[in-house]
């Protein structure tokens, strides 16, 4: 601001009407960093005397304002700071008295609604390089919350730049590392540096997750705050060479920053730093030295379901199935953040769990006396294993879709084990046993008898209806879809479902 304009502003704030009860004006033009010093013999004003405060005068300006002259308006120049209240002879005066200032500092937090205090002209100051553009001033205005401490100003500088308009230290963390982990083509952090906000970030982050380093680097940043927050839900010691990133009192903070960050819309952000930790602490190779029940609660590295993963499929194909252990591992997981990358994986291995369950229930063979008796049995429960037999071959075709080179192969030899329970324990066992019991019923009638026939559906099911029917014709649709299609229509229609057989 130039002189002319200063002379301008100040007669026509002196020229205003004076507030009730006062019968003159003071103004304290306030000049800390001394920018218009040398310029006050060019402020001459119409209805004012100009008076200047040079840290040796306050006994006599104060004498002046208080008992000398108490009717003529004045200027007061100060170009002083005080440490502390105490040492300011005239705050007395000051209090009652108006505030003018026209550096550039001034106006720039007046433009964006700042508290005009010491501490705050100072991180001001600090940032003057951000502050010197229009656009970045009114990012700070625009926040949700305009920053009334330094602290405050700080975190409003870092969101500001990362483009947020909420200042919190997990938002602002979380913009840096989706600007990438290398801080000289982090764009994000560059504008930090530019701005000298960078100090500030680390210091964010020195307080909020314990990270302490004399060389800034958002790689091992990343490594301290996953392996930190994973003792929240794996012992210490399965980590222990690594201690040097964990920091167990500052855990709470980075397991809710990196579980926030795992279930929130932009987790796929997460994927590429957690896989660089995994690489970086050679986390695969320590966890596969583990059991599945070590594992199965931690959930910020994708290794884990990899390592889970193989450990179970590798006992199948060993023919060592754990039912227990396979169940409870997938119902754990499916809750987890990286589940849906594993899916197939999981929900196959579950299906294998359901038929060695199944297997374990009837290990004994089939051997019912009447084909009545089998037809019974078949559509109340041994049905379910063709269910379970085709939901496993659905889950292993969709993984063939979205491949994952650790884990193909081992699930093609699960594949096998399926096959050796499906089509020649049960389809075998279970044949045998019906090709028995009703071989002498068809050679002598040329059916099965008590059982229903197809040949009566139209008089059974038809001709007596009194409603309309619909009869959709499927060529060899099986028991086991109608029955899944019959518990889907109670499940969504909430209407009542029956399904027979013939």
């Amino acid at each position: 601001m130039d002189t002319d304009k200063v002379i301008q502003d100040l007669n026509r704030r002196f020229a205003a009407p004076l507030p009730e009860f006062y019968q003159r004006r003071i103004i304290f033009w306030y000049d800390e960093d001394k920018e218009f010093e040398d310029k006050l013999d060019e402020v001459v004003l119409e209805n004012a005397k100009v008076v200047a405060l040079t840290g040796n005068n306050a006994f006599s300006v104060k004498k002046l304002l208080s008992v000398d002259d108490l009717t003529t308006n004045y200027l007061v120049y100060s170009p002083l700071a005080y440490n502390r209240p105490d040492d300011n002879w005239l705050l007395d005066i000051e209090l009652y008295s108006e505030e003018f200032r026209a550096d550039l500092i001034s106006i720039w937090m007046d433009e964006m609604g700042l508290a005009s205090n010491p501490a705050m002209r100072k991180q001001v100051k600090h940032y003057r390089a951000y502050f010197n553009a229009k656009d970045r001033r009114l990012k700070i205005s625009a926040q949700n919350k305009v920053p009334a401490t330094p602290a405050q100003l700080h975190m409003a500088v870092m969101a500001a730049i990362c483009g947020l308009k909420d200042a919190q230290p997990n938002q602002i963390l979380r913009s840096v590392f989706r600007a990438g982990l290398d801080l000289n083509h982090n764009a994000v952090y560059q504008d930090f540096v530019k701005y000298h906000a960078d100090g500030t970030f680390w210091a964010m982050v020195r307080q909020g997750c314990g990270f302490c380093e004399e060389e800034p680097d958002l790689g091992r940043l990343a490594i301290h705050l996953l392996l930190t927050a994973a003792t929240r839900t794996m012992r210490q010691e399965y980590l222990a060479g690594l201690d040097g990133f964990i920091s167990m009192p500052h855990q709470a903070y980075c397991y809710d920053f990196i579980s926030e960050w795992l279930h929130s819309n932009d987790i796929g952000q997460l994927y590429d730093v957690a896989r660089y930790v995994e690489d970086e602490a050679r986390l695969r190779q320590r966890f596969e030295k583990l059991t599945v029940e070590d594992l199965v609660g931690t959930e910020c590295f994708p290794c884990i379901n990899e390592v889970i993963l193989t450990k179970l499929m590798t006992e199948i194909s060993d023919h060592i199935i754990d039912v227990d252990t396979i169940t409870g591992a997938v119902e754990k997981r499916r809750t987890c953040a990286w589940y849906e990358p594993f899916e197939n994986f999981y929900d196959g291995i579950l299906q294998v769990a359901n038929m060695q369950n199944f297997f374990k229930e009837h290990s004994a063979g089939f051997h019912t006396a009447e084909a009545k008796g089998i037809w019974k049995e078949y559509t109340e429960s041994y049905y379910q294993m063709d269910t379970y037999y085709r939901l496993f071959h659905l889950s292993f075709q969709k993984s063939l879709e979205t491949s994952n080179i650790l884990l193909d192969d081992l699930f093609k030899h699960v594949v096998d084990k399926v096959e050796g329970l499906y089509t020649h324990w049960f389809l075998g066992e279970l044949g045998n046993n019906w090709s028995d019991v009703c071989a002498d019923e068809l050679a002598a009638y040329g059916k099965v008898l008590e059982v229903p026939q197809q040949e009566e559906f139209y008089c059974s099911r038809i001709k007596t209806s009194d409603t309309r029917v619909f009869v959709i014709i499927s060529d060899a649709m099986r028991y086991e879809v109608a029955a899944a299609m019959a518990d889907q229509l109670r499940r969504e229609t909430q209407s009542k479902v029956s399904l027979g057989s013939m």
